[in-house]
């Protein structure tokens, strides 16, 4: 009996001090997104509401924006376009990692989501972050095996439709996936 509570307390001391190593792999990378924007565009008020949503889903989301029409912002969107050797002519301007998106519409909160749950797994390196000054980076290392960003983002459009085969989801308008999806219920 005695030699129980000994055994029973070693396997405890051995899971206390195992779980962080658990708990660390279940973190989620730092994200950084950066919006250059306008308070008069609605655009740029309809990507602010969508951020809004993906900071709501992933925690481990930091959006930093800067208004072009504040000499910080300005600063700042001129670093940007300098370090790509680029000029942006409008608003939004969304840069996540390597990703650069110029404007907004609805289909671009699934590309945003795409790329944050990407980088949350896998790591990236915030270039972006460093040129601006961002205290906060992320901390993965990218892996050079696992499965690239483009292919990550193109599985998430490709669906498999029983009867039909394979479609990528970014050739068709909504209405006509409304439809599709539609047809298919209707056979179950």
């Amino acid at each position: 009996m005695k030699y129980l509570k000994y055994i029973f307390f070693g396997i405890l001391s051995v899971l206390f001090f195992i779980n962080p190593v658990f708990a660390k792999e279940n973190e989620k990378n730092i994200v950084n997104l950066y919006l250059f924007y306008s308070k008069t565009c609605p655009h740029c008020a309809e990507e602010e509401v969508a951020l809004k949503e993906l900071e709501e889903k992933y925690d481990n989301l930091v959006v930093y924006s800067y208004e072009i029409h504040t000499e910080e912002g300005i600063n700042k969107l001129h670093q940007v376009e300098n370090y790509y050797d680029i000029t942006v002519n409008s608003v939004p301007f969304t840069v996540i990692g390597e990703k650069k998106f110029h404007g907004y519409s609805s289909s671009k909160k699934l590309d945003f989501d795409n790329v944050i749950s990407y980088y949350s797994d896998h790591g990236y390196k915030d270039e972006i972050g460093e040129l601006l000054g961002i205290e906060k980076l992320p901390t993965y290392l990218i892996n050079e095996n696992d499965v690239s960003l483009d292919d990550y983002v193109k599985k998430t459009y490709n669906i498999d439709i029983p009867l039909i085969g394979k479609i990528d989801l970014k050739q068709f308008t909504i209405p006509v996936i409304t439809i599709m999806i539609g047809l298919l219920d209707g056979f179950n």
